[in-house]
């Protein structure tokens, strides 16, 4: 998985518990468990905090990117 999709799925939840819904809905729909997503927070957290000196721009923007995505999608 790359991380803007790790990312996508991370904002995807926020977003979903932000409008009163069921944020673990969002992992099943992605055919996802919460084990899954445990697993992969601690894989891809490892990977962010090692690479994220090196390439702090290509995260902010994957960051920008993914939220400006989702602000879109959820406006009111």
């Amino acid at each position: 998985m790359s991380y803007e999709d790790y990312y996508d799925i991370l904002i995807d939840q926020a977003y979903a518990a932000k409008q009163g819904k069921d944020p673990v809905a969002a992992l099943k729909a992605r055919g996802l468990t919460i084990v899954d997503w445990t697993d992969l927070g601690a894989f891809m957290g490892y990977l962010f905090h090692r690479d994220a000196g090196r390439n702090w721009a290509k995260y902010e923007e994957i960051h920008k990117r993914v939220e400006a995505k989702y602000a879109a999608a959820n406006r009111a």
